[in-house]
């Protein structure tokens, strides 16, 4: 299966190797049949799983540079055998045989077919395991863990692998410190995870989260009210594959043209494709209701915190990351609806899987903390 590998994270990622000896513990070294075996890191690295809205994203400690794969899969509508995986079945959409059908694997954050999403996980993992050195690594996740059930299918698919350990990690957390957060001290720091169909906030200070949020709105919903504004305003509502399209490319800043479908006449018959000139200032009023809403949930949530700790909050600036938090222009729209200084990161996509790869060397501790090598939830 092709990899979409991400962009090369800038320098002092957060990787971590073991030190190999300078010399040999053994009093006149190794036996030479033994020599392949003097990394001491040989059979220690370990694995890093990052679950957005629409890609799951694995890294390792010896890997630190994310591999991306889109969670969709394409089986056979008749014997309903996997065909393809990944990007191959996401490039199958729109265009698939007629026997085949492709299907996405997650919605909010949580897999729509918990047993596909389970072999799924599996297969991409298994597949690091060939590429990469490791013996029975130990696996850290992060993803929107609020639903028990994304939980459960990730421990079916990854406990077929030949792991020593399972333990999760909150999204909001790993994307922190994949943003370079030392979230260890005791300022107050709030970021915001922006995937397709969910959303995540939490404000955290010296490893602990004071509140936190998850809320099912994304770049979706964007999207949604975009089709609606234009079928209000223009009569005319474009596709959403060509919206999402125009969204990477150039992102609510700049003009573009987009097909579009005349709206319904008397709701009977369809009407024909046109073509209709956009801006950056109509994507902007139409994108408005969703940032709002997304503006008074944090708010609500704030009421939680003290007066003082909630002037801090809103006096610092805002940590943004997640799959869809670096299209063009959203950090400036959302700067200015919100209203607070927002800052991110160059990769902010690939934040949660670096943060993780950052974390390996808490694993020990962070299983001692949370009672062992079990199955466990973790936090710092």
């Amino acid at each position: 299966m092709s990899e979409e590998p991400a962009g090369r994270p800038e320098s002092g990622n957060g990787a971590v190797s073991f030190g190999r000896p300078s010399r040999s513990p053994y009093r006149g070294g190794l036996p030479s049949w033994l020599g392949w075996f003097r990394g001491v890191d040989f059979f220690l690295d370990d694995l890093v799983v990052a679950l957005g809205s629409e890609c799951i994203h694995i890294a390792s400690r010896e890997h630190p540079e994310p591999a991306s794969y889109p969670a969709y899969v394409a089986r056979g509508t008749g014997n309903r055998q996997i065909v393809a995986l990944g990007t191959k079945a996401r490039d199958l959409l729109g265009r698939e045989p007629q026997a085949v059908e492709v299907v996405p694997l997650l919605r909010h954050g949580v897999p729509d077919h918990p047993r596909m999403f389970a072999e799924f996980l599996q297969r991409i993992v298994s597949q690091h395991f060939r590429s990469a050195r490791m013996a029975r690594p130990r696996i850290l996740c992060a993803g929107n863990f609020q639903s028990p059930l994304l939980k459960e299918v990730c421990i079916e698919g990854l406990i077929r692998v030949r792991s020593r350990d399972i333990m999760f990690c909150e999204p909001e957390i790993a994307a922190a410190v994949g943003m370079g957060l030392d979230i260890l001290e005791p300022d107050l720091r709030s970021v915001l995870v922006f995937e397709r169909d969910w959303t995540g906030f939490m404000v955290m200070s010296m490893g602990g989260s004071l509140t936190r949020l998850r809320l099912p709105i994304g770049c979706d919903d964007l999207l949604d009210d975009i089709r609606i504004f234009l079928e209000e305003s223009n009569k005319v509502a474009p596709r959403e594959d060509e919206l999402l399209e125009h969204f990477r490319r150039v992102g609510f800043t700049g003009a573009c043209s987009l097909t579009g479908w005349e709206a319904w006449v008397d709701q009977v018959e369809r009407g024909r494709p046109v073509r209709l000139e956009l801006d950056g200032t109509q994507f902007q009023r139409a994108v408005v209701p969703t940032l709002l809403r997304l503006k008074h949930a944090i708010n609500r949530s704030l009421q939680s915190l003290s007066r003082e700790q909630r002037h801090m909050v809103q006096g610092a600036p805002l940590h943004l990351s997640g799959e869809y938090a670096g299209l063009p222009g959203f950090r400036q729209l959302m700067q200015e609806v919100i209203g607070r200084e927002i800052r991110q990161s160059s990769h902010p996509a690939h934040d949660m899987a670096i943060g993780l790869v950052r974390l390996i060397p808490e694993i020990d501790l962070l299983r001692s903390i949370n009672g062992g090598g079990e199955v466990r939830e973790t936090a710092l």
